[in-house]
């Protein structure tokens, strides 16, 4: 039998998780998510994502893996979740929030109930795929998207 195994990388430790979020997963190894100063540089954050996705992969064959949960400072997780698109198959899963407000004396109140969970699966990466124009030896996630394509500091002409 598979067990299913969430890598959980975000500031929010399964543990302080409710019992419904944790529901069906076999296990979950928490990843601290690292701290990103707001002064960090592009490349800086390019540089720790290339770091955590070799720890991610070891992470993930150690314990037979591809489920991940990726949240937090935005620059990162986009960083980091296209350095896995593009290394390999992973699912991504994405907890779901029924969002309930309470208002009293003028002030209101939110609360975040776990609903679900949302998974995208590998088949995504095809798209990574298609690219060309990747002639850097090191993937560049800060790279711009456009039309399916990633573009470098050159312009490229795409025929259609």
């Amino acid at each position: 039998m598979n067990k299913k195994i969430l890598i959980n990388i975000s500031n929010h430790p399964s543990a302080s998780w409710d019992d419904n979020q944790k529901k069906g997963w076999d296990k979950i190894i928490d990843v601290p998510f690292p701290n990103i100063s707001a002064d960090a540089k592009s490349s800086d954050v390019e540089d720790l994502a290339y770091d955590y996705l070799d720890k991610i992969k070891s992470i993930c064959k150690q314990h037979n893996t591809n489920k991940i949960m990726l949240q937090g400072e935005f620059s990162f997780v986009f960083a980091l979740q296209q350095l896995l698109l593009f290394d390999g198959e992973y699912d991504f899963y994405f907890p779901s929030t029924e969002r309930k407000v309470t208002e009293k004396d003028g002030v209101k109140t939110s609360i975040f109930q776990f609903a679900g969970w949302r998974c995208f699966s590998s088949h995504y990466r095809a798209v990574l795929s298609l690219n060309p124009f990747l002639n850097r030896s090191k993937f560049s996630p800060s790279a711009c998207w456009f039309f399916g394509f990633f573009l470098q500091e050159d312009f490229v002409s795409i025929p259609f």
